[in-house]
Parts: structure tokens; sequence; C-alpha cells
């Protein structure tokens, strides 16, 4: 059985994320389905909160592979070199920093 964060922590995650004006998703490299689905359904939520929203897997000349090109918000994927300063970065679906790509710098 799994445990969960102790409430303070969930707290202070909440409000970093209603603190920031601007975040950066981080999906690994070689990014799958639930890898990039879930920084981009991330990314649209927090889009509807009024942040503005950045999301990179890491991988220089990345391009949404076609059979994950139907997913929302994909126009929100920058390129590592593209990216601007943001005020809170997130990592999804992201196991060891090696998988960061040269979004780990």
């Amino acid at each position: 059985m799994s445990s969960f964060a102790p409430i303070p922590e969930w707290d202070k995650a909440v409000s970093a994320i209603f603190d920031s004006k601007s975040v950066l998703l981080l999906a690994h490299v070689t990014p799958d389905a639930d890898a990039l689905g879930s920084a981009l359904g991330l990314g649209l939520a927090l889009q509807g909160m009024g942040k503005e929203v950045q999301v990179t897997v890491g991988e220089v000349g990345f391009t949404t592979p076609e059979s994950l090109s139907f997913l929302p918000g994909t126009e929100l994927i920058r390129m590592p070199e593209e990216l601007n300063q943001a005020d809170l970065v997130i990592s999804c679906d992201v196991s060891s920093d090696s998988r960061l790509g040269s979004a780990k710098s």
C-alpha cells in the first residue's frame, strides 16, 4: 500500500501553484502517451487558471509523434532552447532526473 505525502506538503505544493504566474512542465525524453498526456493535461488546467505554461521534453528537435498528435495542448510544447524563465517547475511522469534530457539544466 502506498502512502501519500503529509497534508502540509500538499498544501505547500498547492500554494506554489497558486502563487506562480508562469509554470514550466517537464516530461521525460522520448515521451510516451502518459508522460506527454499528463504534462499537457496539467498544462491546460494551469492555463485555465490564468498561468503562462510551457511544456518541454528536454529533446532538441522534438516533434510530437503522429500517434500522439491528437492530444489537446500540443501548442504548449517548446524546445529547450526556446524556454522562458518560469516561476515554478513541475516534472510529470519523470522517474529520474537523467530522464529530463537537456531540460535538466
